[in-house]
């Protein structure tokens, strides 16, 4: 099968749909899939900075990337145009279409292109309600457009909840949660942590994502005084790239006396980072917003207990008491409570864990996932 997968941004960009996104070409070229990857070069959905040093065409295990330079309509706008993109796209002969992430370009003009050329269209929206900004009118029209696909591929049942809200004309869900590696967990052979503290006589707490103020990783901060008073041994470990939030993350720290016990890695290769899971002894998760979140569930492959935010889709990742524990959104002391509590309580955090991990291995293989989109892809072919 000859698949267009189109995409706003594609690693080494961060995010968890880029990653996710990167992860199903990979396994799909594996199976025999023939695909080409349509995408920009741009470091962040929310700014114009561009990756430097990618080339426009590129080949990475077989698999076609195709990088197009963004076009913006007015100085302040953040919806990237790709003219030569979209003129790929329509001369194609790809099989089908498969785009990621609603409200972009990208996603609208191939499910444009897919009703022109009777071409079946499957969409990934990643879906968060949000202005439309200028030109609204046209983008939420775009955006039904887009959703009006073959197949609109859902990561959790709330994500589809919330689309219908937004739009009630889809014709056809399906509910494909994204995979994970589990031998990446299993065969971790440093601890990355050594790089940056004395590791011996310490509790790490460990977050990772990008750092902006959707992530909610102020909330950590502001848990932190509540956390050490208790545990003065604990460690806090943020890994991941500044998207603007760093300085301020920083003042907070020396404001409420946590910064001795606070360590901000910057962005690390995907190794170290499977370590940094492997090696922590909680993974807290404080996001105000997600689709889904992937790092839940890989902390959960790597036998690390979660404690995140009772916030948008995370409830449908995260069974509270059952494979970790939840606190309200933005109410740093009952993420204080519940870290202590994980900290405290061996016996039902390792109850927990092994949940956790066990629902990984049955729900989340990454063949199982593959072979899930493969028949829905086949489905709109027949």
């Amino acid at each position: 099968m000859k698949i267009d997968f189109v995409i706003n941004r594609y690693p080494p960009s961060q995010g968890g749909g880029e990653f996710y996104a990167a992860t199903l070409v990979r396994f799909l070229q594996k199976r025999g899939h023939l695909i080409q990857v349509h995408t920009s070069s741009l470091k962040s959905n929310y700014q114009r900075e561009l990756i430097i040093g990618l080339p426009n065409q590129e080949m990475d295990h077989r698999v076609s990337i195709c990088r197009y330079r963004p076009v913006y309509l007015t100085r302040n706008d953040n919806y990237p145009i790709f003219s030569a993109m979209a003129a790929k796209l329509f001369r194609s002969s790809a099989d089908l279409i498969h785009a990621h992430s609603l409200y972009y370009f990208s996603a609208d003009i191939s499910g444009l292109i897919g009703k022109l050329r009777r071409k079946p269209f499957v969409l990934s929206p990643y879906f968060a309600l949000r202005a439309n900004g200028r030109f609204g009118t046209l983008r939420k029209l775009l955006n039904r457009l887009a959703l009006s696909a073959g197949a609109v591929l859902v990561l959790t049942e709330y994500e589809k909840i919330e689309i219908e809200k937004y739009v009630s004309s889809v014709t056809r869900f399906e509910t494909i949660p994204p995979g994970v590696n589990t031998e990446e967990f299993d065969q971790v052979p440093d601890n990355v942590f050594e790089r940056f503290f004395d590791t011996k006589n310490h509790r790490v707490l460990l977050f990772v994502g990008r750092l902006d103020h959707g992530k909610g990783v102020d909330i950590l901060i502001k848990a932190l005084p509540e956390v050490i008073k208790k545990y003065p041994e604990v460690k806090c470990c943020i890994i991941g790239e500044d998207f603007g939030a760093m300085t301020e993350l920083k003042t907070m720290a020396e404001e409420t006396g946590v910064a001795n016990n606070l360590i901000f890695t910057g962005k690390l290769d995907r190794q170290e980072v499977c370590s940094a899971f492997v090696n922590a002894d909680i993974f807290v998760f404080p996001s105000r917003y997600e689709a889904f979140g992937m790092v839940l569930i890989e902390a959960m492959a790597a036998y690390l207990p979660v404690v995140a935010a009772r916030s948008s889709a995370i409830p449908w990742v995260v069974k509270e008491n059952e494979d970790g524990l939840l606190f309200d959104v933005n109410d740093h002391h009952d993420l204080a409570q519940k870290i202590m509590l994980t900290l405290s309580d061996a016996s039902a955090t390792q109850m927990r864990i092994t949940r956790a991990r066990k629902k990984v291995e049955t729900e989340h293989a990454w063949p199982q996932v593959v072979e899930k989109l493969e028949n829905v892809y086949s489905s709109l072919l027949r």
